[in-house]
């Protein structure tokens, strides 16, 4: 799975923000995220400047879309790539228990081409008490996450990668308490690099210009693929390693069935 267009604009969902987070501070993690994966170098590209290589797209940090559509995606409607914290976490495939934060990525059977993607983060709230404290630094609340590391990895799956084996690795399915990974590793970037080499895009990167955006929140994108599409999860993180192997052997079924 890959995106054909040379930009991948996001939002935030604005309606449920953590406890004790301001806008300002999610944009300024999120963009962070955002430029470690737009930094992605890859032998033999023709321009040392991020994004001039015409292979990985860049993420874009879109406000213009606040009000987001939800975790959803129907082909020839409008929809938003949608970042949102969730205050209920269903018990579901989308959404399986002890996991931190899943990415759902719809995607064309045909071309393998991403047309959606939308992350979801399990939030401890009074309806969700099994959920996840998001924080932007140390903690010693057991149920505290490092928000940074934990985008920054599902942005990974955004662009179209799945777990690595590697347990360095920032693509690695099980989070460290004890060292949040926030940095991408080699491994994390031959992944990115074997997904769009050199030269496989455009380097121009407008990501409004490939939007229609309306008064509010809804844009689509210019152009959809051919052929009928599905949508695969891709949940990250899992709380525990037994659950984590379950979830691997999950994915790679998945990724084989694609």
């Amino acid at each position: 799975m890959r995106w054909s267009g040379s930009c991948a604009a996001l939002s935030l969902d604005p309606t449920t923000l953590p406890a004790g987070w301001t806008r300002i501070q999610l944009d300024a993690e999120l963009q962070r995220g955002i430029d470690r994966w737009n930094s992605v170098q890859c032998d033999g590209a023709p321009d040392a400047d991020a994004g001039s290589d015409g292979g990985a797209p860049r993420f874009s940090l879109v406000r213009a879309i606040d009000c987001a559509d939800g975790v959803r995606f129907t082909r020839g409607q409008r929809h938003s790539n949608t970042i949102s914290f969730r205050a209920e976490w269903a018990d579901s495939e989308s959404f399986p228990p002890g996991v931190i934060a899943a990415t759902l990525v719809s995607y064309d059977v045909n071309s393998g081409e991403i047309l959606d993607v939308d992350m979801a983060f399990n939030m401890r709230s009074d309806r969700n008490p099994e959920g996840f404290v998001f924080v932007s630094g140390p903690s010693i609340d057991p149920a505290a996450r490092d928000f940074d590391a934990v985008f920054t990895h599902e942005l990974g799956h955004a662009l179209g990668l799945a777990h690595s084996d590697d347990h360095s690795a920032l693509m690695f399915a099980v989070y460290d308490r004890s060292a949040p990974r926030r940095e991408l590793r080699e491994d994390d970037r031959r992944g990115a690099c074997a997904i769009y080499p050199p030269g496989s895009g455009s380097a121009l990167c407008e990501p409004l210009r490939e939007h229609r955006c309306e008064p509010g929140c809804h844009c689509s994108t210019v152009a959809h693929a051919r052929g009928s599409s599905r949508w695969s999860w891709w949940a990250a993180l899992l709380f525990a390693a037994v659950s984590a192997r379950r979830f691997e052997r999950s994915l790679q079924r998945r990724a084989r069935g694609s």
